[in-house]
């Protein structure tokens, strides 16, 4: 499973650019028995509601619930969790203090099905009822067989949203 063991490779892997804004892009990022089975885990759950609106997004599903997360996928929120992935964040986007969001507001899983789309956006940063603030998204793509030419890929797009950043 994934444990302490992996955290110096991933160290490796993160390697942030700033533009438009600090971030990181990585292939291959954890085990690929562990992404496999949490892949096969996603295809197979049924938990999961409809999402948002369509104006904004559309053929999407989502599951917030942790407890209702099948095994793998509970055991990746907890790494992506622990004190030891934190630090090499903290490290890399030097940051000081950063929390895991164990109710995944606004994260969890999210599958958009063919046809789906979500508009341009920027996510929220402001946590009213914690005052906490969001300085991280992580977002972990669990599509073995994504095919490049189905477009669909995440942009990074400038501050003001006018154009997306190559």
């Amino acid at each position: 499973m994934l444990d302490e063991k992996i955290i110096p490779d991933l160290e490796k892997k993160v390697i942030v650019s700033n533009d438009p804004f600090p971030h990181t892009v990585i292939n291959n990022f954890l085990p690929l028995e562990i992404v496999k089975r949490a892949e096969q885990e996603c295809i197979g759950l049924n938990q999961s509601v409809t999402a948002g609106s369509p104006q904004f997004q559309k053929t999407k599903k989502v599951l917030y619930d942790y407890l209702k997360m099948p095994f793998v996928l509970k055991k990746t929120i907890d790494f992506l969790h622990s004190q030891d992935f934190l630090h090499i964040l903290e490290r890399k986007f030097n940051l000081k203090n950063l929390l895991p969001d164990w109710k995944l507001f606004g994260g969890g899983l999210h599958e958009s099905f063919r046809g789906g789309f979500l508009k341009i956006h920027s996510d929220f940063i402001h946590m009213r009822k914690s005052k906490l603030r969001r300085r991280l998204n992580l977002i972990l793509y669990l599509n073995s067989n994504w095919d490049e030419n189905w477009g669909g890929g995440i942009e990074l797009w400038d501050k003001k949203m006018i154009s997306a950043k190559k």
